[in-house]
């Protein structure tokens, strides 16, 4: 929900800068809607110069199966702020990874950004790695790949 973040950012007191990844066709409104608050930066094939720059990643979803966006953040150890939609909750946990907010709730979306504003320095790592940690024990390669191969195995596939 591009529409979600531009309102958030424009109604955001933080001095962040704020920025879309990707390309739809509600971009060129949008840009002339939220120039002042957003920069577009279209479809960006690599994203890892840019992950190291993101102090958290916003999801404002309305709809979502389990997506690659928090999960590759986390894995980067950047937090999350999104919906409270689809499988989203199984990778942000409130507080602890990020912080989640019912699909339209602009001001619920406003007070997971503050509670990540006032983190300490030292509450920042924490949260960091324990983005980090929890991706790698719940989604991991090295949490799944056994159980997959177990699969194959009782499919009498012998890996």
């Amino acid at each position: 929900r591009p529409e979600f973040f531009c309102a958030l950012a424009r109604g955001s007191s933080l001095d962040v800068t704020w920025h879309v990844f990707g390309d739809g066709p509600m971009r060129l409104g949008l840009e002339r809607q939220f120039e002042d608050s957003v920069t577009f930066h279209g479809m960006v094939p690599d994203l890892q110069p840019i992950w190291p720059t993101i102090g958290l990643l916003v999801q404002p979803s309305r709809f979502e199966g389990l997506p690659y966006g928090p999960l590759e953040a986390m894995t980067r150890s950047v937090p999350v702020l999104a919906s409270r939609v689809g499988g989203l909750p199984s990778i942000v946990i409130q507080d602890q990874t990020g912080w989640l907010f019912d699909h339209d709730d602009l001001d619920g979306a406003k007070a997971g950004l503050a509670a990540w504003d006032r983190l300490s320095s030292i509450q920042s790592l924490k949260l960091r790695a324990a983005c980090w940690q929890h991706i790698e024990e719940n989604f991991s390669q090295a949490r799944h790949f056994p159980a997959l191969l177990a699969v194959y195995r009782r499919a009498g596939l012998g890996v």
